[in-house]
């Protein structure tokens, strides 16, 4: 277990967890996270990584919040997020080829395209579109709430295999 207890720290290099847990009190920012294992990211914190690599493992959030600022790719179907109640913001538009992002609660900030392999499961979590979304090809599972980041774009499409929503 790797604990994290200083506000505002910077790691300027990997974080590299191995079927562990990750513990963040305070807001944390990393240059790379990479789990080498499923790993759990708890704590009252925040954590912000310029990159992450999934590398065909589960990151799971319990209650800690979690921004990639760079593409977050999602190509082995063993890619994983699993978000509970936690908020999850990916920047930049992620490759959706294969894996899952799941949310019973939380806020889930992306847009981007699904391929068939991916699955897309909000179920009572809000969808914070940051540009259009085609889910059309992959499982998505409606969210409670679905929202655009203004910030970021007037307008957004929202496809899926049942038709088009305009928020």
């Amino acid at each position: 277990k790797l604990i994290i207890n200083v506000a505002n720290t910077t790691i300027d290099g990997t974080i590299s967890t191995t079927g562990s847990v990750l513990e963040v009190n305070g807001e944390t920012t990393i240059t790379t996270l990479s789990p080498s294992g499923n790993t759990t990211i708890t704590g009252s914190g925040n954590l912000i990584a310029t990159t992450l690599n999934l590398n065909s493992h589960a990151l799971t959030l319990s209650n800690s919040k979690l921004i990639v600022t760079n593409a977050v790719a999602f190509t082995n179907g063993a890619d994983q997020i699993a978000s509970a109640a936690a908020d999850l913001t990916l920047t930049a538009t992620p490759t959706l080829t294969a894996g899952i992002i799941s949310s019973s609660g939380g806020q889930i900030t992306l847009n981007g395209t699904m391929a068939a392999g991916m699955t897309l499961d909000l179920t009572g979590a809000t969808l914070v579109m940051t540009g259009d979304l085609n889910a059309a090809l992959g499982s998505f599972t409606t969210p409670a709430n679905l929202t655009v980041d203004s910030t970021v774009a007037a307008t957004a499409t929202l496809t899926t295999n049942n038709g088009t929503v305009n928020a």
